[in-house]
């Protein structure tokens, strides 16, 4: 044997146990795709075989993995610690055994989908009727839950982003649109 061939083999052994390496690191030290699921359909408190998983990608940059699940008629955001498979973010809000009266925006607890979007209504000078395109979410931000509310009125578009727990705005923005 040639010794540039033997030097060539030796090359391409070294790469593939290099790559394989990574594999063993990433498949020792990340959730696979099954846990994830699992993790998911526990935290949701549902069958697995209940949700349709559109994406599971993990985001080597944060270690998290992002997925977009189906359920129920309504899609949910997960993000969930690679390692650990903890949910440090997501935009579902489990429903409880036991129903409770929605809070006041005085009182105590988190404010209703409707407080938010009214303290967001009142903040803009605006009434429902007088607005399009009314968009109402929950998210997550820095592990506190907060409303997200978007609409149109007359030629502005308002964007806002309210604490759940009290009603506070912690972001708003108004932009004129053109046509």
């Amino acid at each position: 044997m040639k010794k540039e061939t033997k030097i060539a083999l030796a090359i391409v052994l070294v790469i593939v146990l290099i790559l394989f390496a990574v594999f063993l690191y990433f498949k020792m030290t990340y959730l696979s795709h099954g846990e994830v699921k699992a993790e998911i359909a526990k935290e949701m408190n549902v069958k697995e075989e209940d949700l349709y998983f559109e994406k599971i990608e993990l985001d080597l940059d944060s270690g998290l993995y992002e997925v977009d699940v189906y359920y129920d008629n309504q899609d949910y955001e997960f993000k969930l610690d690679g390692k650990k498979g903890d949910v440090v973010q997501t935009d579902y809000i489990p429903a409880t055994d036991s129903p409770t009266p929605a809070p006041s925006v005085e009182g105590l607890g988190e404010l209703t989908s409707e407080e938010a979007k009214q303290v967001a209504l009142s903040d803009a000078q605006v009434t429902e009727d007088e607005v399009i395109n009314l968009r109402v979410e929950t998210d997550y931000d820095d592990h506190v839950l907060v409303y997200e509310i978007d609409f149109v009125s007359g030629e502005t578009e308002y964007d806002y982003k309210i604490r759940a727990s009290d009603g506070t705005i912690l972001e708003s923005d108004k932009d004129h649109r053109n046509h």
